[in-house]
Order: structure tokens, then sequence, then C-alpha cells
């Protein structure tokens, strides 16, 4: 982008902002409730193959290529967990940020914008842009 003279904005909340609404959240986060949750992101886990992982061993090109499949599948699986489960982390950890990257976003200036974010912001980035400042989302597919 800075080689073309694009404009970058790094739109995302100060991360101690995050943290403290974190510990905010934890702190009224049901302890049996939570103990629930991990089980379930436990087993998701291992669905996804990361327990699978030994640290300072090396890893195939082919391993890696079904991790990251996996982790595709599983992001969506570990957003509802979160969601319902856990809804006061989940809305520190991304609805709230979700919507302070769609007002940067709505904010910026240009006819065409283009972001990249992750994978569990993009859902709750393109509804916040859609619902409430009226923009077009145009989803892209990712080639492997």
């Amino acid at each position: 982008a800075r080689s073309l003279n694009v404009p970058v904005l790094l739109g995302d909340r100060d991360v101690d902002v995050t943290l403290q609404r974190l510990a905010e959240a934890l702190s009224r986060t049901d302890s049996k409730r939570f103990d629930e949750a991990v089980l379930q992101l436990s087993a998701l886990q291992r669905d996804m193959g990361l327990s699978d992982a030994v640290p300072g061993r090396g890893v195939s090109k082919e391993e890696l290529s079904g991790l990251v499949e996996n982790l595709k599948k599983g992001a969506s699986q570990l957003d509802e967990v979160m969601r319902t489960q856990l809804p006061e982390i989940f809305t520190a950890l991304i609805d709230e940020r979700d919507r302070f990257m769609a007002s940067s976003l709505a904010q910026a200036e240009g006819d065409v914008i283009v972001a990249v974010v992750g994978k569990s912001h993009m859902r709750g980035i393109a509804q916040y842009l859609t619902d409430t400042e009226g923009f077009e989302v145009i989803p892209c597919a990712v080639k492997n």
C-alpha cells in the first residue's frame, strides 16, 4: 500500500482498552458456565487438530494445510460457543471491537475501501456497516 501511496488505516481498538474490558467481563462471568465453555472449546481444539501440535517439532506442508482448513471450519464454531456460553467475554473480545473497527472504516476517506480483518470479525463488521452505516459489503474469496 505504501509503495502505491495508498493510505493505510489501522482501525482496531487499543489493546489496553480491550484487555481492561476483558478483565471486567471475566469478573462478571459465572465460573461454572466458564468451565463448561472451556470444555467445549477444548473439544473444538481437539477436533481442529490443535491438541496434536508439539512445540519444536517441524510441520509438513500437508499438516499445515490441514490445520489451516480445520481452523477455518472451527472459527465459526468457536465464535458460536463464545457468543452463547460466554457472552460477556465475546462482547469484550469480538463485538465491541467489531463496532470500533466498523466505525473506523465508516469514517475512512475514499470511494473504495479494502479491509483486511480476522475471520472472527468479518460478520460483525459487515453487519454493522450495512445495517448502521448503509455500506455495501462485497466479500472476497480467498484462494488456497
